[in-house]
């Protein structure tokens, strides 16, 4: 009792709960999927339900919006743009290709940040440079077999959502990152992030209607996708980048893709093949190696430990 204790007060807990919620991404899309929802559909959903949750958490909590800093709103509004598109990329991709490897391909974004970040002019330390060898390495390996997919661009489409969802969740980072500078009430500028995110997903839903679940099970579906991959995980891992700060919090999310692939083999029956662990653990490794090279004994500065990691 005292160590699950500890792993909350601590801000473990938090981060192993939203690490447990992303990780059902997947599950909870394939079932959608199966059930004969389409992608979009599911998008619009998901942002449906979330945003006014979001907003209600927001403006139930004791907080000054005057004491968080200066809020960016419109920048926040537009950049969730590139969330909406990795949403979409994310829902469409994984009924494509294995959820595994559609995982393990996704996470090579914090790579392409780095890469994002010498497009730019900044220099990267020789880790960094590593990662980026690692990240390549890894997802040549990773890719399923391109060759059989050819025919129906199963394959093909699958590899570009997860290659399209992990460079759009990394230009959102970037750009977040520099508006979340001074910001201190993350809830709120998540929700407004979200909000973005669900505006051309609702001109959308007007523009050609939206379907309502056809079943229980569909419901059921969408309601635990929303609450327990969408808002709680966004929720928990605010909560523990607060207490743990961000660079050891993101060390801790490393454990999500390899929940992910736990969880595609045991409840979706994925097959993931060696070759593509293989290149899965190479991008693993470029995650731990960006991660922690941020960890310095003096700790963390509280303008980084404010810092939202992107949700899938």
């Amino acid at each position: 009792m005292a160590i699950i204790q500890t792993l909350w007060r601590s801000g473990v807990g938090y981060i192993l709960l939203s690490v447990l919620g992303y990780s059902l991404f997947p599950v909870f899309v394939r079932g959608l999927g199966e059930s004969g929802m389409p992608s979009l559909d599911i998008a619009a959903w998901r942002f449906v339900i979330s945003v006014p949750m979001l907003w209600a958490i927001v403006f139930l909590r004791r907080f000054s919006a005057s004491a968080g800093g200066q809020m960016p709103r419109l920048g926040l509004v537009l950049t969730g743009v590139f969330m909406c598109g990795a949403a979409v990329a994310g829902i469409i991709g994984i009924q494509l290709i294995p959820a595994a490897v559609y995982v393990l391909l996704f996470y090579s974004y914090p790579s392409m940040v780095a890469l994002i970040s010498v497009l730019r002019g900044e220099r990267l330390e020789r880790n960094a440079w590593l990662a980026l060898v690692l990240t390549l390495i890894g997802i040549a390996l990773t890719m399923p077999d391109l060759s059989a997919g050819f025919g129906d661009n199963a394959n093909m489409q699958g590899v570009l959502m997860a290659l399209l969802n992990a460079i759009a969740v990394a230009i959102y980072y970037v750009l977040n990152s520099r508006l979340l500078r001074d910001v201190r009430d993350t809830p709120r500028a998540t929700a407004y992030s979200m909000t973005g995110a669900a505006l051309p997903l609702y001109v959308w839903a007007i523009a050609n209607g939206l379907n309502l679940p056809r079943s229980g099970e569909e419901w059921l579906l969408l309601l635990g996708f929303t609450a327990f991959s969408t808002v709680i995980p966004i929720i928990a891992l605010n909560a523990g980048i607060q207490r743990l700060g961000a660079p050891k919090a993101a060390l801790f999310s490393t454990l999500e893709p390899v929940l992910t692939l736990v969880w595609s083999v045991l409840l979706l029956g994925d097959i993931v093949l060696p070759v593509q662990l293989l290149g899965g653990a190479l991008i693993l490794a470029s995650l731990v190696l960006l991660q922690a090279r941020q960890l310095r004994p003096s700790g963390v500065s509280a303008r980084r430990t404010e810092e939202a990691l992107p949700a899938p």
